[in-house]
């Protein structure tokens, strides 16, 4: 009886005990909402304060009371926790958006402002009003909508500054769209996903039956943010938002009113011109990069006809700006970015040949809702004749038509003309404008799947056939426009660049040199010679205004004779040449600054270019000498550092894109042993044949095989690798000694003709190889750096650690999108 009476007492008391736990850990579970308030109100406090600190003593005193009210609201109404707590989620949504777009310094009053905003509508969700209810939700879904837009655009782009705003209010609603679809990412997608996900849950939980009535709270959050707003700092960023747009519409009047006095006065300008019956035509391109053209070096063929047509080329061509506004305004009017002139306020172009009378022409694939759409549009529109063939004008940059319905347009203004007058025509392209893919739809697709080797597979195939596409729409304008009577010239440019592979587009606040590095090309009928002596010179199209002048022989005093490309006294220094309209020197982009110091020595190499990519642009800042890594693997001689970087592209296939433009390659073989030694051999000798590489080509290996003879007995040059890590090796005076004579023995019997080695091992050779190895074999030195090749104190760096000191070669740091 007293056993089974102890076993029942012992039973009750572990059901109580598991009671008890139940009792505790729902209550623990029924407090975490609230608990993770807490938590995350904390969080919202301790960076509130950073805030605060600027702020003046009143802006404080109203942020505390705001931020009682919420902690109130937490403790009093603890069953809408849960609502509460998604709220303030929201409201860190809210303020970090307008943060990161919209915020001048630290706006306290807008950030409590908007704080006291989604408390109200906290409050509001859950009054017995079922009208207010609802419109609390519809406004508070709307916010949060905004904000995850507001804080997508400000990661992206930056804060709202005066290029951003002009940018967007030269944007439609579907080019808009077509750039987010560009610019998306998997932080957009998962940014996008977590909201829904909040306002879904902010939904549910404001639907919680047993209401909050706080007329008195809802009063307070009111009155803070009245005062406020009455704070001077009080969205600033918003107000500036307004000061800029309200400057656009500002400049655009301004440029409608000079143009109106062109048309309403006689000319204020001495207008000649010694050109008779000519025609001439300029091609507007659109987002065109010359390095996405394969006649300026570009590995697929996307401007075969541009190659074969032999154009005269401009080199070193740039844009004064990334957007299309800020770059035509200028390179269609006097204005630039050397002479200081506002653009609103300058003799255009169209106005100038309208004077010298010739018959002018815009032809245009691009937006336009009317004369003063926009800037564009409004010189555009001092044309004679004036087309724009985009049937959704005003509305979208969706073009039912392609750019080649441009040669129609133009095929039907020449039947209609007098041809016996002088003519200038502008043709404007949409080119290659974001949403690639719809530039170029209906068209068949001309160009092989690149290799990933080529580009590390960064390649935009429907960005590349745009580029095709405007080779055959110049080669079309060409064959039209040569064959009429007077044809003189025809002229193409591309507004700005475009920065393909990074995805960035042209966005100026994430400038990347490619987005300013245009194509120039210039057909003429009659030798152009002072052009052909100015293409290896910088340009900024920004001067196309004195150029196009000087090409029409317009004689007035409008031009400056040592800003026209075409003149015999063209002169526009490196050092004076500007891009981002004069914001960045040309002579600061890693183009130049690597040319500059490739200029001041011979003996530069480009580290690791194992990808064409990698070696075009090495070529393209000037190297003439290159470094790659080479694996023998699968019987091949493969280009990779490792087994984990193989491509697929041999050496051989390498080399056919090198094409003996290098003078000097340094082979660094990885894993050159006995047994594949033949091979290697072989092949070395094979490729030697076709593409002459003993004379300039450096054999470096580790291998410490007495047969690596036979390289060098074939002529080769070789170049011992020697181990990085040594001198830790060699913790002794003994061992020193006894790693030296084993190692001249090696050398000696490699036949080696040249030592290479990690220039932190300089002061170890210089102590115990110079005098003992390296002079009595004759040994060649070879170093390799992790310096710079576009660093302005390169040459200081070189010289602090040795590497100015009888290197043959003296392998650098150059900058590219490809490494492997």
């Amino acid at each position: 009886m007293n056993v089974h009476g102890g076993r029942g007492s012992h039973t009750q008391h572990l059901r109580k005990m598991t009671g008890y736990m139940d009792m505790s850990l729902s209550g623990f579970i029924s407090r975490l909402p609230l608990l993770l308030f807490l938590v995350l109100f904390t969080a919202f406090t301790a960076i509130s304060v950073r805030y605060a600190s600027s702020a003046s003593l009143f802006m404080q005193g109203l942020a505390l009371c705001s931020g009682i009210l919420w902690l109130a609201c937490g403790l009093l109404y603890s069953h809408t926790a849960k609502l509460l707590f998604i709220t303030l989620l929201l409201n860190l949504l809210s303020l970090f958006a307008y943060k990161e777009l919209l915020a001048v310094n630290a706006e306290l009053s807008s950030l409590m402002v908007i704080s006291n905003i989604w408390l109200l509508f906290y409050l509001f969700s859950q009054l017995e009003y079922a009208f207010v209810r609802m419109v609390s939700r519809v406004l508070a879904i709307t916010l949060a909508m905004i904000s995850s837009v507001v804080l997508l655009t400000g990661l992206y782009y930056g804060s709202m500054d005066k290029e951003l705003v002009f940018a967007l209010l030269q944007t439609n609603l579907q080019e808009a769209m077509a750039f987010l679809g560009f610019t998306v990412e998997l932080k957009a997608i998962i940014l996008l996903a977590m909201s829904a996900a909040l306002i879904g849950l902010w939904l549910s939980y404001s639907a919680n039956k047993k209401r909050v009535t706080s007329p008195l709270f809802a009063l307070l959050l009111i009155s803070l943010s009245f005062f406020s707003l009455l704070q001077p700092n009080s969205f600033k960023g918003i107000r500036n938002v307004l000061a800029y747009i309200e400057q656009y519409h500002f400049e655009l009047e301004q440029l409608r009113t000079v143009i109106d006095k062109r048309k309403s006065s006689a000319s204020k300008y001495s207008v000649t011109t010694n050109s008779e019956n000519s025609l001439h035509l300029l091609v507007i391109g659109e987002s065109l990069s010359s390095f996405h053209m394969s006649s300026y070096g570009y590995r697929r063929e996307t401007t075969p006809w541009i190659a074969q047509s032999q154009p005269i080329q401009l080199q070193y061509a740039y844009s004064s700006h990334t957007h299309t506004m800020e770059v035509l305004t200028l390179a269609l009017t006097q204005s630039n970015q050397y002479n200081q002139l506002d653009y609103f306020d300058s003799a255009s172009l169209i106005d100038v040949l309208n004077q010298a009378g010739f018959q002018t022409a815009w032809i245009s694939n691009q937006i336009s809702a009317g004369e003063w759409d926009n800037h564009i549009s409004a010189l555009a529109f001092e044309s004679d004749y004036v087309r724009f063939i985009n049937t959704n004008v005003g509305k979208s940059d969706f073009t039912r038509k392609q750019d080649d319905a441009l040669i129609d347009e133009l095929r039907r203004y020449l039947t209609n003309q007098d041809l016996n007058q002088n003519h200038f025509i502008i043709l404007h392209m949409m080119g290659s404008h974001i949403a690639y893919c719809d530039r170029v739809k209906g068209q068949a697709p001309s160009l092989s799947p690149a290799p990933h080797y080529l580009y590390k597979g960064k390649q935009n195939d429907c960005y590349d056939e745009t580029v095709v596409f405007a080779d055959q729409i110049l080669s079309r304008a060409y064959e039209l426009v040569s064959n009429t009577p007077h044809f003189s010239s025809m002229t193409f440019f591309s507004d700005h660049g475009e920065e393909v592979f990074e995805k960035l587009g042209h966005d100026s606040r994430q400038f990347r040199e490619t987005m300013a590095e245009i194509p120039f090309l210039i057909w003429s009928k009659e030798p152009k010679p002072a052009l052909e002596k100015n293409q290896d010179k910088v340009f900024t199209n920004d001067l196309l205004f004195d150029y196009l002048l000087g090409l029409t022989e317009i004689n007035n005093e409008l031009k400056s004779e040592h800003l026209d490309i075409g003149s015999d006294r063209y002169s526009l220094p490196l050092n004076q040449a500007k891009t981002l309209h004069a914001s960045i020197p040309i002579s600061s982009l890693t183009r130049h600054k690597t040319k500059v110091n490739l200029n001041q020595s011979d003996n530069l190499m480009a580290h690791r270019v194992n990808t064409i990519g990698s070696m075009d642009e090495a070529k393209h800042q000037g190297f003439r000498r290159i470094e790659l890594d080479l694996v023998i693997s699968d019987g091949v001689m493969q280009v990779g550092h490792d087994p984990q970087t193989l491509t697929g592209q041999s050496l051989e296939a390498y080399l056919e894109y090198e094409n003996r433009y290098f003078e000097a390659l340094w082979f660094d073989i990885k894993n050159i042993n006995e047994q594949n030694l033949s091979l290697v051999l072989e092949t070395l000798e094979f490729l030697d044949s076709r593409y002459q590489l003993k004379s300039r080509t450096l054999i470096e290996t580790s291998s410490t095989s007495p047969r690596i003879s036979e390289l060098s007995e074939k002529g080769w040059t070789t170049s011992y690798y020697l181990p990085t890590g040594l001198p830790q090796r060699l913790t002794s005076q003994e061992q020193t000694l006894a790693y030296v004579r084993k190692l001249r023995n090696q050398l000696k019997s490699q036949q080696m003709r040249s030592l290479s080695y990690d220039i932190s091992l300089f002061e170890f050779v210089d102590n115990h190889l110079r005098e003992s190895i390296i002079k009595p074999l004759g040994l060649k030195m070879n170093t390799w750096t992790s310096l710079r090749a576009r660093d302005s104190a390169l040459f200081t760096k070189l010289e602090k650690v040795g590497a100015n000191q009888g290197f043959e070669n003296v392998i650098v740091i150059h900058t590219t999108r490809f490494r492997l």
